[in-house]
């Protein structure tokens, strides 16, 4: 029979491992909660409890418990105490990764503890993701989508329009999101233009880069009770 809540549930920490006690506690729960040892709804003791129970500062104990209840696997009730989120399976996103990383550990010779400092020590070097990493990957959604419509719509024409000029090529490389946005907006006018042939509309003359940015800004709407100047 376990001693401790902690034992019943597999939660066992080595102070003299290489990976810091709050990670392996973060750990530890995400593997008591993968392998059905906690169950969604079932309830912690007192954090102040539990981190007597595993030999930690109560600190660590409440930042781990932080951690796991902003990715959604644990959530704190007001007054009741700290419970194993009804949905944490669906959202633990790490659990196959470490089990992968477990057999990938194996089958190369190594402790897992050793691959798990090893990734410790290159997680603190590897560089700041790139703040526009998630527009790029929206303009290139919203390329791809625009691709299929103009090319959708081309097979309901006779001929096809003669690309802009200044039109990134298609199929070209784009890395930057200025390179990305005038991809997009070359799609888009070329979207209108094959729409305007389908509908039998007089073309329009195709506007040029230079064109595009000699043309003047539009006036901001003066402001209730200010005159214009």
């Amino acid at each position: 029979m376990a001693d401790t809540w902690a034992d019943g549930v597999g939660i066992a920490l080595d102070p003299r491992a290489d990976v810091a006690i709050g990670v392996q506690l973060d750990w530890s729960i995400r593997a008591a909660i993968a392998a059905g040892r906690l169950l969604p709804g079932e309830r912690f003791p007192a954090l102040r409890d539990l981190a007597a129970e595993v030999g930690v500062n109560h600190n660590t104990v409440r930042a781990a418990v932080a951690k796991l209840e902003a990715e959604g696997l644990l959530e704190t009730r007001h007054g009741t105490g700290t419970f194993v989120a009804q949905s944490a399976a669906a959202h633990d996103r790490q659990a196959p990764l470490v089990e992968q990383a477990v057999r990938w550990a194996a089958d190369a010779g190594l402790r897992a503890r050793e691959l798990a400092a090893a990734l410790d020590v290159a997680g603190a070097e590897a560089p700041k993701p790139d703040p526009r990493a998630e527009e790029r990957r929206a303009l290139r959604d919203e390329i791809a989508l625009l691709e299929r419509l103009v090319a959708r719509l081309e097979t309901a024409m006779p001929e096809r329009l003669p690309p802009e000029d200044d039109a990134p090529a298609h199929g070209a490389r784009l890395l930057s999101n200025d390179e990305l946005q005038a991809k997009r907006d070359a799609l888009v006018r070329r979207l209108a233009a094959v729409q305007r042939a389908i509908d039998g509309e007089p073309e329009a003359e195709p506007e040029t880069a230079q064109q595009r940015a000699k043309a003047p800004a539009p006036r901001r709407a003066p402001r209730p009770g200010i005159a214009p100047a």
